[in-house]
């Protein structure tokens, strides 16, 4: 990939609504998670035995930073109770 081709891989994300970047967000998390699972069955293992808690996820409507959110809130609570 050229230069050019970057500037215009930029210029065109920038014009993206909020609601698609997260859509781009998302799919290069994919994109990355692909290229890593090449290499790794147990990434792949893992990927299969969270296919119901994204199901899940995904039915709920949450949004990244509500999941984020329960999970730190989630944590915390461990981190109360072992202290």
């Amino acid at each position: 990939m050229n230069v050019n081709e970057i500037d215009f891989i930029e210029q065109e994300i920038k014009q993206l609504s909020p609601q698609s970047l997260v859509e781009l967000r998302e799919f290069i998390a994919y994109l990355q998670y692909k290229e890593m699972r090449r290499g790794s069955p147990w990434v792949r293992e893992m990927y299969d035995a969270f296919a119901p808690v994204r199901e899940a996820v995904d039915q709920m409507g949450l949004t990244e930073a509500e999941i984020d959110a329960i999970i730190d809130d989630t944590i915390d609570e461990v981190r109360r109770e072992r202290t």
